[in-house]
């Protein structure tokens, strides 16, 4: 294991990843999967050793259209899917549209669940705090995962007399806000996905796919309760 670089390893299948499932972190490989709308075949099976979806969605498109011979017109997933890139990436075809709500950031969720919230002036290029106080961009980035943020950060003497000091921040140089280069696309993409008549199409996904899962592991003897 230190020769491989690697902290678990399982004689019987070399190969196999330490993945956090339902039954709790076991050895295991991740499956993709996707099927057509109409008849619900599946289309694409590849196994990987990732632990997580977000990198997957460019290649399945990709295997999807060897498979079929087709460029599909809608793409249908779960948030695991919502990487903005690769989707953005995938519509600049022109003809193909993804229906994949993008996961919110931990941090803009623990920011909400404190009743904080930041609000985009496009015409100040800053973001307006709930409390109307203003934070500015700053000129320096910073990058993560391959994606890059601009920095924005609100006046110190703001933020500590600030009644939410110690609940937002508790940096005495105010409180720092980081958003993708292309949040305002992101916002764009976020109400489309909240829109009449995208959230009918979300929800068929489940429709598409999950009884395809629900097969195969009855088939594999996990024996569900009929309702």
């Amino acid at each position: 294991m230190k020769a491989t670089g690697t902290n678990t390893y399982y004689p019987n299948d070399p190969d196999a990843c330490l993945m956090k499932s339902r039954d709790g972190f076991i050895p295991a490989y991740n499956v993709q999967t996707g099927t057509d709308s109409l008849h619900k075949m599946i289309a694409i099976a590849e196994v990987t050793t990732s632990c997580n979806d977000i990198n997957a969605l460019k290649e399945n498109v990709i295997h999807t259209q060897e498979q079929l011979d087709i460029v599909p017109q809608v793409i249908e997933a779960d948030p695991g899917y919502g990487n903005f890139s690769q989707i953005a990436e995938i519509e600049s075809n022109g003809q193909t549209e993804c229906i994949i709500p993008l996961c919110a950031s931990p941090a803009k969720e623990k920011d909400k669940n404190k009743g904080i919230s930041f609000t985009y002036d496009a015409q100040t290029d800053a973001f307006l705090c709930s409390k109307g106080k203003m934070l500015k961009r700053k000129k320096y980035t910073q990058q993560y995962s391959g994606v890059i943020y601009d920095i924005y950060q609100a006046r110190k003497e703001d933020c500590l007399h600030c009644p939410y000091f110690g609940k937002c921040t508790t940096s005495k140089k105010g409180r720092v806000f980081k958003v993708p280069q292309d949040h305002v696309q992101r916002q764009a993409y976020n109400q489309r996905m909240e829109s009449k008549r995208v959230k009918p199409l979300r929800k068929e996904r489940k429709a598409l796919i999950e009884h395809v899962f629900g097969t195969l592991k009855r088939w594999m003897g996990k024996i569900p309760l009929l309702l």
